[in-house]
This record gives structure tokens, sequence and C-alpha cells, in this order.
């Protein structure tokens, strides 16, 4: 493990990692990690590596505020990453004042699975690229934007990731955020495991997915969850002593307009973990 991190380093040299490419295999868990006077990433510092894990790699680091997509190189550069990185988790995490990621920034990272944390308690205000763009082999993005204040629209994040299973927390405490693609999670709709997790069951412990929208209080617009045929008005019929609340937890107006258009008066349970009852 090579580690820079809580240091006075200021800039990265472009060929820092150069002799690397020879190497069989390394990892860059967090090599920059709280080096918090680091501004930019040079482009191609990572290219031609054969790196499994990419975790923390610039947690903590609080002078970054846009980063290009061409870190890993371009071409046949990033192949080397693209085909062997596995995990990404808090890659950026605590870099609060990191605003702007660029397009395709971890797409064609075809063996990645795990992008949980990459983007927590970050500064970024809009997010309507793909970042994960045919991501095929993703599973987890437990808690990927949570925490990110600023931000207020999401959109086209995981075109072609046809295998997400968690979306745990994704947006947990994104209190700025309004909007999110309908459609954002449509190429997993079919893989997403125990979606019905989502809801907070009565005397049962949490399970699976309870807070993907927690504390989103502006949010007008979301994923059309209600229409996957495995997530269905049939779940809530299943367990009608469950809440819609724990998934959403948005401003209760947004809330009683989605459950009306859905059909769903009749299964919700109207006092049920939050303090008043609500006339529907």
């Amino acid at each position: 493990m090579i580690h820079f991190g809580y240091s006075g380093l200021k800039s990265i040299p472009q060929k820092l990692f150069a002799s690397q490419r020879q190497v069989e295999e390394c990892t860059f868990n967090r090599t920059f990690s709280y080096a918090k006077k680091i501004s930019s990433i040079p482009d191609g510092l990572f290219s031609g590596i054969n790196c499994p894990r990419f975790e923390d790699t610039f947690r903590g680091c609080e002078a970054l505020t846009t980063v290009s997509s061409k870190i890993f190189g371009t071409g046949n550069e990033s192949d080397k990453v693209k085909q062997n990185c596995t995990s990404i988790g808090g890659f950026f995490q605590d870099c609060i004042n990191l605003t702007q990621i660029n397009d395709e920034m971890f797409g064609g990272f075809t063996q990645l699975k795990s992008a949980s944390y990459a983007f927590y308690n970050t500064g970024l205000k809009n997010v309507n690229v793909s970042v994960f763009k045919n991501c095929s082999n993703l599973t987890s993005i437990y808690s990927l934007f949570s925490k990110c204040l600023n931000l207020t629209s999401v959109s086209k994040v995981f075109e072609g990731c046809n295998s997400i299973e968690n979306i745990g927390a994704a947006f947990y405490r994104c209190s700025s955020l309004e909007t999110v693609d309908e459609n954002l999670f449509d190429d997993s709709k079919n893989v997403i495991k125990q979606l019905s997790g989502v809801f907070r069951v009565k005397d049962e412990e949490k399970v699976g997915y309870e807070g993907l929208f927690e504390g989103c209080s502006k949010l007008k617009t979301c994923p059309k969850i209600w229409e996957w045929s495995n997530f269905s008005q049939s779940k809530v019929k299943e367990n009608p002593e469950a809440s819609y609340d724990t998934f959403f937890q948005v401003d209760e107006n947004n809330i009683i307009n989605e459950i009306k258009k859905q059909n769903l008066e009749e299964y919700w349970l109207k006092d049920h973990y939050f303090d008043r009852k609500w006339d529907l």
C-alpha cells in the first residue's frame, strides 16, 4: 500500500506511479487520505496500473474542487484499471469542497463491484452525467451520495449498470435533493434484492434498504420503483403494516400525493413512525 496522506503534500507529480505499471498488482487504499492541501489530480495518474482496490484513496482531501475523468488514463492506457478494479469504496469520501465530477469517471470499470461511500459527504451539486456507465458488475452503492448536503439533482449515473443489488442509504440526508431521474435504477430493476425491505416493519428490526432517501426533505421526483414487477402493490398487500416513510421520508405532501397516485391508501399505516396522523 502506498500512502502520502496526513502530509503537507500540495501537488501530485503526473508520473508519480509510472514505475508501478510494471508491478503485477498493487493497492491504492488511503494513498492520499487527508492530504488536505491537494487541490488537483493530474490526468493519467493511475494509467496502466493493475489495481483491484482504490478504497479511501482521496478521502478527506478538502482542497479538491473538481476532478478530471482522465485520472485513470485514456484509451488502452486505462484498460488495466478498468479490467481489474473491484472496489472504490470511500474514494472521495469527505472531500467537502468537491463540487463537480466528469462524465464516465468510472465508466467501463467492468469488474467494479462496490462504490459504497465513494462520494459520501462531498460538496457535489448536480450529478447528471454517466459516472458509472456500463459498470456491469457493480452490485453495491450503499451510502454512495449520503450527506451530500448541496446535491440538488441526479440523473444518468447508472446507465448500463444491470447488477446493482444494494441501494441502501444511497441518498441518505441529501437535504437539498429535489430531483432524481425516474429511470435512475431501471437497468437494475430486476436484480435489486429484497426491495420491499425499504419498508420499516412494526416490531421488527430494520432490514435492507431503509433510509434510501431518508432526510431528503425537498425531494419532488424519484425513480419509478412502484412500477417494477418485483416491487408492486402486492408487496404492500402481503405486509399491510409496512410503512412507506423509511423509503422516502420527504415532505409529507409529496408522500401523500405519491401514495394516492399509486392507490396505496388502503395499505398505508397512517400513524406509523411519524409523530402525527395523516388524513389521506
